[in-house]
């Protein structure tokens, strides 16, 4: 163990600085994470076998949809970024994303961006991992105002249904019938 008062001679305030982490001492407070906002929501997953054809990258895509469009609904967020990321089997990397014209949560919005994102990113091989991402986030207070769409509303009211059942009864509750 060296001498602080030697390393300070030595080094000036870095001595010291250097003496504190040495012997554990970190003299910055722990800062709360309470109150940071997220930056965005995302889901992925790996797959067991590999995917070859856009009908099963769907259903894997509605599947991580939904997650990321629940997790958006429960933390009060909307998003106006969404991104779509592959891995080919052979660890090949790809993304797409689209800015939308306004925020959203809903499960529909966001499947059909990202099944569009998919189709123009996909160049046909097995894909190995998928996955989506919502960023760009606001909640109500921070969204831009729109006129209402009788369309929009009633997918806001079916997810908000959905997300009701699953959270009394379970996740297994209630499901899409292509999953």
């Amino acid at each position: 163990c060296a001498d602080p008062v030697a390393l300070r001679k030595l080094l000036g305030k870095s001595g010291d600085v250097l003496w504190h982490y040495a012997n554990g001492i970190e003299i910055v407070p722990v800062q709360s994470s309470e109150g940071t906002k997220a930056k965005g929501i995302s889901n992925a997953t790996t797959v067991a076998k590999d995917i070859v054809d856009a009908e099963s990258a769907y259903k894997v895509l509605l599947s991580l949809v939904e997650n990321v469009s629940t997790r958006l609904r429960q933390e009060d967020f909307r998003a106006q970024v969404i991104r779509v990321s592959l891995r080919s089997s052979d660890f090949h990397d790809y993304s797409r994303q689209r800015k939308l014209a306004f925020e959203t949560n809903t499960t529909r919005q966001i499947y059909q961006v990202a099944c569009q994102l998919f189709d123009e990113v996909w160049q046909g091989e097995p894909l190995r991992q998928i996955g989506v991402s919502a960023t760009e986030l606001c909640n109500e207070d921070q969204m831009q105002l729109i006129l209402p769409d009788p369309e929009i509303e009633k997918q806001e009211k079916l997810d908000a249904a959905i997300d009701h059942i699953r959270n009394k009864y379970g996740s297994e509750a209630i499901m899409r019938s292509t999953l």
